[in-house]
């Protein structure tokens, strides 16, 4: 008979999973040293978890479900367009801040296992369904194809990922507020290209 689980018990698991893949690796992060930064024995996180691997990929998905939900509640808001996009800008860079540690990991194991593509795609079908409410509003105006705009979401979103990837601890916050600044200004240019020219880009 398993034993009861305990949902505060989980999470930290997984935040003790998330600092030690982020400072070891998957290969080299074992489930001693997470449960011992969980304070908690071994034994237990397999109450939870059937493997490491499976640890792994539970670390990486709590990140993605974060993110959705917080895309999701974002477009529920009563607000325009341009509040929407810069309340995701500020959201989605403090999750990826926190995420820091184990960007890189998703970069190799969890590509492998289709968990970066699977989610990546169901972010840029929440980016779509954000823009075309824009656009049903009148507050933005058709700017590319649906072929074009998708190519362009997914290239910005692989960009940021891989960018704050391969930045060390040390130079995080200097990084997030270049990224942050660059963003705020090409989403104000493309904006105002929006106004200006309409749909005759």
């Amino acid at each position: 008979m398993s034993r009861p689980q305990d949902s505060a018990k989980r999470s930290r698991i997984l935040d003790a999973a998330l600092q030690t893949f982020g400072e070891v690796g998957f290969s080299s992060a074992t489930i001693k040293d997470i449960a011992g930064r969980a304070d908690i024995a071994p034994g237990t996180v397999y109450t939870y978890f059937s493997d490491k691997r499976e640890l792994f990929r539970q670390t990486v998905q709590a990140a993605w479900t974060e993110l959705h939900a917080e895309l999701d509640a974002i477009r529920k808001e009563n607000a325009s367009y341009a509040e929407k996009l810069t309340r995701l800008r500020h959201k989605g860079l403090a999750l990826l801040k926190r995420m820091h540690p184990i960007l890189n990991g998703m970069f190799s194991e969890a590509v492998r296992m289709d968990l970066f593509t699977e989610n990546l795609e169901r972010f840029l079908d929440q980016l779509e369904e954000l823009y075309l409410e824009g656009r049903s509003k009148g507050e933005v105006h058709e700017l590319q194809d649906h072929r074009q705009r998708r190519f362009l979401l997914r290239t910005i979103a692989c960009g940021l990922l891989l960018q704050i990837s391969i930045v060390d601890a040390d130079g995080l916050d200097q990084e997030m507020e270049r990224l942050h600044d660059d963003l705020e200004q090409n989403e104000q240019s493309w904006l105002e290209m929006n106004r200006r020219f309409g749909g005759r880009l």
